[in-house]
């Protein structure tokens, strides 16, 4: 009998345990996801300018850091890193280099409707776990982790002003626990979101002479979806190459995928050029390129694993065919 009410008051204490750990955890997440929303509604709201500083894990281990401002100025959002300067101009959606001749324009473009919200998307693929405490450019922040719950995808620690919600830097972490990329501010200004037209029609499904009836991507990377794509045309020399741009995301993970029309076989300027041969990637930080020639040409681009990245990128060529 004694060996009976041990093994029964053993069972209840592991089972107090579980409970208290569970509640523990959903006290936990509950905190997190609260930072996040906050976070995701700032960031709605408010343009963040200033200096900002940002590295990226090498290919050989190594640590490269570079700095660069960020100015807004009506319409045009200019980012300066040493010599080389970016300028987007909000309202007509064209980007120039300073230190490279590229300047793209929108064509046309659509935005899918009955999308889950952003807030939907993370709750859906990620656990949140609050951390610790910082201090970012004399803003005290709370760190949040990210968990993927998705294989491919990388974990993100972020750290949110408690006051305002906003994300004061920002890492991509692999699962090995190595960083990959870190973003962080060191002096900000914000002001209220600049009103602009954005090019991208809010029309439903796809605009007339589309690639396809369903987005390229669906059902190919889990937990991504498609949210719009924009064709634009290349305006830095004669060739006129057009390029339709999918967009699509997890909540927080970015993914784009670039579809060149036959005009880049005849050109080599910057925006439309792409090298013949094999599939193949590159991997820069936490982002990875990949480049697929055959059936059609094929670029995407996202912070996901070089693997699951590429085998999507295979299947989407098969639907090419």
């Amino acid at each position: 009998m004694k060996w009976v009410r041990f093994a029964i008051a053993s069972v209840a204490l592991a089972v107090f345990i579980v409970a208290a750990w569970w509640l523990q955890w959903q006290r936990q997440q509950r905190q997190a996801w609260q930072l996040v929303e906050r976070a995701l509604r700032f960031h709605e709201r408010w343009t963040v300018t200033g200096e900002i500083r940002w590295g990226v894990r090498e290919t050989d281990g190594g640590w490269r850091e570079r700095a660069a401002t960020l100015t807004l100025n009506g319409q045009k959002l200019t980012v300066r890193a040493g010599d080389e300067q970016l300028v987007c101009s909000m309202a007509g959606c064209r980007v120039a280099r300073k230190d490279i001749p590229v300047k793209i324009a929108p064509v046309s473009g659509v935005r899918y409707e009955g999308l889950p919200d952003r807030l939907t998307l993370l709750r859906r693929n990620y656990w949140a776990v609050p951390e610790g405490m910082t201090v970012v450019a004399g803003y005290v922040g709370q760190t949040v982790r990210l968990l993927p719950r998705h294989a491919g995808v990388y974990q993100r620690r972020l750290a949110i002003n408690l006051k305002t919600g906003m994300v004061l830097w920002q890492e991509v972490v692999d699962h090995d626990g190595t960083v990959l990329s870190r973003m962080e501010w060191k002096r900000v200004q914000y002001r209220k979101r600049a009103q602009f037209v954005s090019p991208i029609a809010l029309v439903k499904g796809l605009t007339k002479g589309g690639l396809l009836s369903k987005p390229l991507t669906e059902g190919l990377l889990k937990g991504f979806v498609a949210e719009s794509e924009l064709s634009s045309r290349c305006e830095c020399c004669a060739c006129g190459t057009t390029v339709k741009a999918m967009r699509c995301t997890d909540g927080a993970t970015e993914l784009a995928v670039y579809l060149l029309d036959d005009a880049h076989k005849e050109h080599g300027c910057p925006y439309c050029r792409i090298p013949e041969g094999k599939p193949r990637y590159a991997q820069i930080g936490a982002t990875t390129i990949v480049v697929v020639c055959e059936p059609h040409p094929l670029v995407i681009v996202g912070e996901v694993h070089p693997g699951v990245l590429m085998a999507a990128a295979k299947e989407m060529a098969k639907k090419l065919e």
